[in-house]
């Protein structure tokens, strides 16, 4: 699971930099698989949102 997560955020993130106009009303979808790792995993570093 954790891989998976990690997978969907760098490909989420890669997707909003792409995208970066359009992408910025979707940012809230891209943040949820970040808050999700954040709050599950909190023995690593937590992974920045995306602002």
């Amino acid at each position: 699971m954790k891989r998976f997560l990690k997978w969907h955020i760098k490909e989420c993130i890669r997707f909003y930099n792409w995208g970066y106009p359009a992408t910025k009303i979707v940012r809230w979808r891209i943040n949820l698989p970040i808050r999700l790792h954040n709050r599950f995993y909190l023995e690593e570093e937590p992974i920045p949102l995306v602002k």
